[in-house]
């Protein structure tokens, strides 16, 4: 970069503040630079610069401020070519200078699609996660389909990924009666991005239902239901009521019925 002292606009002020070096020019332009930018263009106060040097030391500034703003942004984690183009963009740097820095960042490899893939795969995998769950999350950061294809997560590593989910969800479900924890524990494992096949098939490991246990279930959402229809005062329509309300909690119209009718022969 020249050195020489020409030009009609002089520097009145390099400034340092929290926010960042701004250079003060004498034609009321304020540019952030950093360190390098007053190296390579040899700033100092007092210097004179002209039109085409100043057009210059924006270019630079534009590309060194927005690879400082990718720097920060890879200091505090990982991110794909795609997040960190729309994030630079989103605090509105120059698209044609954001292109050039993403090619910049992969060039040093410090943007790496196929290994941020790789790496979120493995750790989704420990985490729970189902392919679909992977793959929507990976759209979502902009991943390219040709990338998602290559994914490699077998129908039969889902289906051992799901074992091992089964029994924690069994324990949070376990004061749900049986049909109702087979739903939550199936849309749950749907949520998690497992495939629909591979989870109807998992759920045969789930214990089988306890009888005694169903009752105990069903005792209680029945003191809950005649409670919360007490006000109807006719005794059929209170009834109708009561069986639709256990029937969709998941219990069998046979055992309402049998409950209801130990309910009435005790009372």
């Amino acid at each position: 970069m020249p050195l020489e002292n020409t030009g009609n606009i002089t520097i009145k002020e390099i400034k340092r503040t929290k926010k960042g070096v701004f250079l003060i020019l004498s034609n009321d332009q304020e540019i952030e630079i950093c360190d390098d930018i007053i190296l390579d263009f040899y700033l100092f106060k007092d210097k004179k610069l002209n039109e085409s040097i100043i057009k210059e030391i924006k270019k630079s500034a534009n590309m060194q401020n927005t690879l400082k703003k990718a720097y920060a942004m890879l200091g505090r984690g990982t991110y794909t070519k795609n997040e960190i183009k729309h994030k630079l963009l989103q605090k509105k740097c120059s698209p044609a200078v954001v292109d050039q820095v993403i090619a910049k960042l992969l060039a040093l490899h410090y943007i790496d699609d196929d290994q941020y893939v790789e790496e979120y795969v493995n750790n989704a995998k420990e985490k729970g996660f189902g392919l679909n769950k992977i793959k929507s999350v990976l759209i979502s950061k902009g991943i390219a389909n040709q990338r998602l294809m290559n994914i490699n997560y077998s129908d039969e590593e889902e289906l051992e990924i799901i074992k091992r989910q089964i029994p924690k969800l069994e324990k949070k479900y376990v004061n749900y009666n049986y049909q109702s924890k087979l739903q939550h524990i199936y849309d749950k494992l749907l949520a998690l991005g497992f495939n629909k096949e591979i989870v109807q098939n998992a759920l045969s490991n789930v214990e089988e239902k306890d009888e005694n246990k169903e009752r105990e279930l069903l005792k209680n959402d029945l003191l809950k239901a005649k409670r919360k229809y007490a006000k109807v005062i006719d005794k059929n329509e209170r009834n109708k009521r009561i069986i639709s309300y256990l029937y969709k909690k998941g219990y069998s119209y046979y055992i309402i019925s049998d409950e209801l009718k130990d309910d009435e022969n005790e009372n």
